[in-house]
């Protein structure tokens, strides 16, 4: 009778078509399913983690193992971004430039949907970086004597980074969203996210724990992205964009949860290994809004903003960019300074009812500076760019900004 009552509760809350996303609702999930979820990690941490890693180390070698080790990069966070982002810009893309109303209804939908996966997916993998660096728990493989008691708060090591686990995170967030999306198949996405997320324990890259905790992590992100998008109240018509809605309310979570990771990374941490390649943050000037940096190398790069642009043609703006840089190629004292140059494309939908063509699209020739200040979890940025509209017609337009990224 409990799994029925919680199951109901989980599918009324991401069911997009059903659910209304009010806070009861949200706290009924934390009651529900978050705070057991919190509870059967801290049981495993005290009666199951030791007992279950020497178990799976004896396994080493066996095709259990092979299959864990071979599968459990799937749950990497960078794709489903990746993927997600995509899709949003494409129906967003698909949904202004089409001209029969259905079609642009539909790909509305499709639209709100992928923004709030892409979503889920951020405020899931914030909290969770938060937690990992305030928690700093000793992953398995770390610790020869497999003790699942060794923490070290507050620490930006990257071995003190297994509770929560990360890809346990992704993998039911995807399965959260999945729910929304095809709600019929809710079991099927939840066993297939248990699955690959019990791959993290196999390989001792995480405690039993950190794989529930995770879970919970994972499944928690979406409810809040579902309450703070709340999708099933979200018109969008030929007259009303409400992207721009959206992204104000994910810019206030994410600057909170940032102001939290900032605090977990305070300049008196060392860190043993680098961070990851990507990096999520904030730029304010114009525009003002999300910002994201892939670090495809030390030289390399690809980056990415959503903003709202407070200028003379302020609006929605999207916009994305292919980045070479020059590591340290300027010095003030001991800090470094990165020069960064490069080409993309923004493409901008104005708030203006007044005028007709409310699309701006063209090349953008970005400029700027950035600096870790020796802590390389965190980077702060200045930048310069040039956008040359060709669509509706030829102008040209600067943006500029200051901003910062956490990489994880």
């Amino acid at each position: 009778m409990k799994a029925r009552i919680i199951l109901a509760i989980v599918r009324n809350l991401l069911d997009i078509e059903v659910a209304s996303a009010t806070w009861e609702n949200v706290l009924r999930f934390f009651v529900a399913v978050f705070f057991p979820l919190m509870l059967l990690s801290l049981v495993a941490v005290l009666f199951l983690d030791s007992s279950m890693a020497v178990s799976f180390k004896s396994e080493f070698g066996s095709p259990l193992h092979l299959w864990a080790r071979a599968t459990t990069d799937v749950a990497k966070a960078g794709p489903y971004f990746g993927v997600t982002f995509g899709l949003w810009l494409m129906f967003t893309v698909i949904r202004r430039w089409g001209k029969n109303l259905s079609r642009r209804e539909t790909f509305g939908r499709w639209e709100r949907w992928a923004l709030f996966a892409f979503s889920s997916f951020l405020l899931s993998g914030i909290l969770v970086q938060v937690f990992k660096h305030i928690i700093g728990r000793r992953r398995p493989y770390a610790d020869e004597t497999l003790s699942s008691y060794q923490f070290h708060p507050f620490s930006a090591n990257y071995e003190h980074h297994s509770l929560p686990s990360g890809h346990s995170q992704v993998l039911f967030t995807a399965a959260a969203v999945l729910m929304v999306a095809f709600p019929k198949f809710r079991w099927l996405w939840l066993i297939l996210a248990a699955i690959f997320a019990s791959t993290r324990a196999i390989t001792l890259n995480h405690w039993i724990s950190d794989v529930i905790a995770g879970a919970g992590m994972g499944l928690m992100g979406t409810v809040l992205a579902l309450r703070f998008f709340n999708i099933r109240h979200a018109r969008l018509n030929a007259g009303h964009e409400s992207s721009g809605a959206y992204l104000k309310n994910l810019v206030s979570v994410v600057a909170l949860s940032l102001g939290l990771a900032a605090f977990s990374l305070s300049p008196t941490v060392s860190r043993a290994d680098a961070p990851g390649p990507f990096g999520v943050g904030l730029v304010i000037g114009d525009p003002t809004g999300l910002s994201g940096n892939y670090r495809l190398s030390s030289e390399r790069s690809i980056d990415a903003a959503l903003a709202w642009s407070f200028g003379s043609n302020p609006g929605f703006e999207i916009h994305s960019d292919y980045l070479w840089r020059r590591p340290g190629l300027l010095r003030a004292e001991n800090i470094k300074f990165d020069l960064h140059y490069g080409i993309g494309a923004r493409l901008l939908s104005l708030s203006n009812s007044n005028v007709s063509d409310k699309t701006r699209f063209g090349p953008r020739l970005p400029l700027g500076l950035g600096s870790n200040f020796n802590q390389q979890a965190l980077e702060v940025f200045a930048e310069l760019a040039l956008v040359m509209n060709v669509i509706p017609a030829t102008s040209a337009d600067l943006d500029f900004g200051i901003g910062a990224r956490i990489y994880f």
